[in-house]
Parts: structure tokens; sequence; C-alpha cells
């Protein structure tokens, strides 16, 4: 992973420890928190702005992406071979929610209240659960 600064144009390279084929990012601005979904290894790996390993959690198979949300501060992580949709605590990598994603949940995307909205790809033409736009609202 690299971090470019627009200013000076420099890069910095910053190893994402027991990443496999790393997909999907999203970035704290507040903190500088790093988050990587891992499809290879299953994993979201968050580090903070130097490139040390906060937390390394399993969240299902075929981890794609990412998505930070400031308001709460939690992630939420698309798993296309598990169907699933995971919501971590993004300061500690706790799980917090494992939710349905329908076939293959691919794309994350979030609102500026917070509410996450995921589309997913169907396993064929009579798949009931696939090319469907879900709404995660968070409680309260």
């Amino acid at each position: 992973m690299a971090r470019i600064d627009l200013a000076s144009r420099q890069a910095t390279v910053l190893a994402v420890p027991g990443a496999v084929t790393a997909s999907g990012v999203d970035v704290d601005p507040a903190t500088g928190h790093v988050f990587v979904a891992s499809q290879g290894s299953d994993d979201v790996i968050g580090l903070d702005a130097e490139g040390k390993v906060l937390f390394d959690t399993p969240v299902g198979a075929g981890t794609l992406n990412v998505r930070f949300d400031a308001t709460s501060g939690r992630l939420y992580v698309s798993n296309r071979v598990s169907d699933t949709i995971t919501v971590l605590d993004a300061a500690s990598g706790e799980v917090l929610a494992n939710l349905d994603g329908g076939s293959f949940p691919n794309h994350l995307s979030l609102a500026p209240d917070g509410t996450a909205f995921a589309v997913n790809k169907a396993r064929g033409k009579d798949d009931a659960k696939g090319n469907m736009l879900r709404r995660i609202a968070p409680k309260g």
C-alpha cells in the first residue's frame, strides 16, 4: 500500500503484514488509520498512520471491500464468498455483527448519516438473492 503526499508528491510505501490479495481499502481521516480488506486471507487489517498493525480480524471468506463510517466508528466489510457483510469496531477490530449479504456481496457505500448500502451479484438468472441493493441503517 502506498500513501502519497499531494503537496510534496512523495510516496510512502506501507507493508500490510498478513494480507493475501488485498482488494479494498479505506481511511479514517481523523486518525490516519488505514483499513485493508484482504480477499485471499479473509480478513481486515487495521494499520496506524505509520504502518503498525492495530488488528487483524477474520471476517468471512473472500473479503472484498471495506468502508469506514466516521459517524459511528464502524467498518462495513463485504465478504463475497461467504455471502456476508461484517460490521467491525474500527478502533479494536471487534466483530459487532455478521449480516446476510445476499449472493456475492461486492461494493459498499456510506451515506453521511452512517447508513450503509451494499450491492451484490447473482449466481445466475434464477438467483433470488442476487442483483440487489441492501440498506443497513444504524440503530439509534
